[in-house]
C-alpha cells in the first residue's frame, strides 16, 4: 500500500486501466470517476442519486416496519428512525434538486414543491416560538396566570424556535449556491 503524500491519508479510486479498488493518494491528481445523474451532470461529487436512493429506502423501511410489527414489536422503531430519515432525506434532495445547473423545466416546479414541507415545518416552529414567547411576555408584563410557573422572563425555547422557524422558511424555495449554508 503506497505511503500517504503531504500528510493526507491514502484514498481509494477507481482508475481506468487498472483493477478496481486500486488505492491511490487523494492528493495525486487522479479524478474519481463519476457517473451520469437523472439531470445530465457527471460530476464525481454529484450525491443526488444517492440522496434519492436514500430516500427511497427510508421510505421503505418505514412502510415495512408495519407489517413486519406482527412478527416482533422491535420492528417498530423502524417507524421512527424511518420517518425521520424521510425528512431529513426529503430536504436534502429537494436541496440538491435546487442547486442543480442544467436541470428540466419539470424538476425545477419539483424542487419548489418538495420545499412546501419545509416551509411548513417552518411556519409551525415559528409560531409556536411567537406563542412562547408571548405567553411568557404577557404573564410577565400584564396579569400572571395561575398556570404560568416561570419567573421574570424565562423565555426558554421560544426565541430559537422562532429564529429556527425564520432560517426554514429563508431556505424553503432556495439551494444553497444562494448564500444559504454559509459557503460561497
Amino acid at each position: 500500500m503506497p505511503a500517504a503524500i503531504g500528510g493526507l491519508p491514502p484514498a481509494v479510486f477507481f482508475k481506468p486501466g487498472t483493477r478496481p479498488f486500486t488505492v491511490i493518494p487523494a492528493n495525486a491528481g487522479i479524478q474519481a470517476v463519476g457517473a451520469t445523474s437523472r439531470l445530465g451532470s457527471t460530476q464525481a461529487s454529484d450525491p443526488m442519486p444517492t440522496t434519492a436512493r436514500k430516500l427511497a429506502l427510508s421510505l421503505a423501511v418505514m412502510c415495512l416496519s408495519f407489517p413486519m410489527l406482527r412478527l416482533s414489536g422491535w420492528f417498530g422503531l423502524g417507524i421512527p428512525i424511518g420517518l425521520l430519515l424521510s425528512i431529513l432525506y426529503w430536504l436534502d434532495l429537494a436541496s440538491e434538486l435546487r442547486d442543480a445547473t442544467s436541470s428540466s423545466r419539470a424538476i425545477r416546479v419539483l424542487a419548489v414543491l418538495m420545499g412546501v414541507p419545509q416551509a411548513l415545518l417552518g411556519l409551525v416552529s415559528l409560531g409556536m416560538g411567537l406563542a412562547l414567547v408571548c405567553w411568557v411576555l404577557y404573564n410577565t408584563f400584564v396579569e400572571r396566570q395561575p398556570e404560568y410557573s416561570g419567573g421574570f422572563l424565562t423565555l426558554g425555547f421560544g426565541p430559537a424556535l422562532i429564529l429556527f422557524g425564520l432560517g426554514w422558511l429563508v431556505t424553503a424555495f432556495r439551494g444553497r449556491s444562494d448564500g444559504s449554508d454559509g459557503r460561497s
